[in-house]
């Protein structure tokens, strides 16, 4: 039980369980995840000005937001969600830009979000999409992340390329050969 409620450490520097066993949980905490779990079901993926336009559905203010972004470290420590952001001195997340949210096939969903910090022309978009960073999403499936990386870091990535140009060369040349036909 020790070891659990962060009392003894095992000779570790913090508690083994960073405290949470045993912990009385925030109501804000409880309600962000209540969010966190109902949005599950629609999407893998959210940004953060659309999340918080979720919350204000709820009656979580967007005045909140220092709060609301404590309630996802703490769910991000537990597991029940990935979140890398940080807030600035005036509440704001870092590098937060309004882009939608992300389905469970990974398209665009038709959802639409509120604008903050970038004016919706043409040209903001582009500069908004070049300056995203993991900051400005919120990905309520942990796993779904896990598997999106590792698609990406193939150990035979390499040979997979090679095999795809490979019968890339051989369905052309075999349209080649129907064309002169």
């Amino acid at each position: 039980v020790d070891i659990a409620t962060g009392r003894e450490r095992g000779g570790w520097p913090f508690s083994i369980f960073r405290g949470h066993v045993g912990a009385r949980i925030p109501r804000m905490r409880l309600e962000v995840r209540d969010v966190v779990r109902s949005m599950r079901d629609r999407f893998k993926v959210v940004e953060w000005n659309f999340f918080l336009s979720e919350l204000e559905k709820k009656g979580i203010g967007a005045d909140q937001a220092a709060d609301v972004s404590d309630a996802l470290k703490f769910l991000a420590s537990v597991g029940e969600l990935s979140y890398f952001g940080e807030l600035s001195s005036d509440g704001k997340n870092v590098g937060m830009y309004s882009q939608p949210a992300f389905d469970e096939e990974g398209s665009l969903s038709s959802t639409p979000t509120r604008h903050s910090s970038v004016e919706s022309s043409a040209n903001s978009s582009n500069e908004a999409l070049d300056s995203l960073s993991l900051s400005d999403f919120i990905f309520l499936n942990p796993r779904w992340l896990v598997a999106a990386v590792a698609c990406i870091l193939r150990h035979d990535l390499s040979r997979e390329l090679i095999e795809t140009k490979r019968n890339l060369r051989n369905v052309e040349h075999l349209i080649g050969e129907e064309d002169s036909s």
